[in-house]
C-alpha cells in the first residue's frame, strides 16, 4: 500500500508539471478554452444527463 502511495505521488507531480509547462506555452489554455465553449454549446443536451445521473444514485 505504501508504494501504491509513493508512485500516485510521484505521478501527481509528474501531471502537475507538464500541466504547468503546458499552461506556460499557452497552448493546454488554449485547448481548455475550447472544450469550455464547445461544452457551452452543448450545455442543454448535457444537464439532463447529469440529472439522470443524480436520479440513478
Amino acid at each position: 500500500m505504501n508504494t501504491v502511495n509513493v508512485v500516485m505521488t510521484i505521478g501527481i507531480v509528474i501531471v502537475g508539471f507538464l500541466i504547468r509547462r503546458e499552461v506556460k506555452h499557452g497552448e493546454l489554455l488554449d485547448e481548455m478554452l475550447r472544450i469550455d465553449k464547445i461544452k457551452a454549446a452543448e450545455g442543454k443536451q448535457h444537464k439532463p444527463e447529469l440529472s439522470d445521473l443524480d436520479r440513478a444514485e
